[in-house]
């Protein structure tokens, strides 16, 4: 099972580091994969493809082929994946313009199904709260970055 506080900390993590592999490896890890680097030696085929040192990323579960890790940090597509079974992508978009943060995404994620009603009566704090079903705003540099973060925390809630 995952732990949730590394969840939380790859999610804050999203929210304020620029996509990378290296955020990409972590995530698989959190999520129980286990990572393996196959290395390309010199003179190999596919040697000019790779950087030294580099190689082909691949993650595995017990009892399960080996998959690529997906570019969960870059690719909204990937992003998408993250998100757990039973929630949905209620928001995503970019913010512009924003005071001091220009440039940035939002992403939040809300359960699948039909939302309840306000009661009828005077519109509170508490009515608009219990209407209100969404998990909390994320945000972070790009789509990818605050889709993973939302999903990461939302997973990180369901554990605990």
């Amino acid at each position: 099972m995952t732990n949730p506080d590394e969840l939380n900390a790859l999610a804050l993590r999203c929210e304020r580091e620029e996509a990378s592999r290296m955020l990409d490896r972590a995530i698989a890890a959190a999520l129980g994969y286990e990572v393996k680097v196959i290395e390309i030696p010199e003179g190999h085929p596919m040697a000019d493809v790779f950087k030294a040192g580099s190689g082909l990323e691949f993650m595995y579960r017990p009892g399960c082929d080996r998959e690529g890790i997906p570019p969960w940090t870059s690719s909204l597509d990937a992003a998408v994946s993250l998100v757990p079974e039973g929630l949905l992508v209620e928001n995503l978009g970019e913010m512009r313009d924003s005071g001091p943060r220009t440039g940035y995404w939002l992403a939040q994620l809300a359960p699948r199904g039909p939302r309840p009603r306000v009661a009828p009566g005077p519109i509170t704090a508490a009515t608009v709260r219990a209407a209100c079903d969404a998990l909390p705003l994320v945000s972070a540099p790009t789509g990818p970055l605050a889709l993973c973060a939302a999903a990461l925390r939302a997973r990180a809630a369901k554990g605990r």
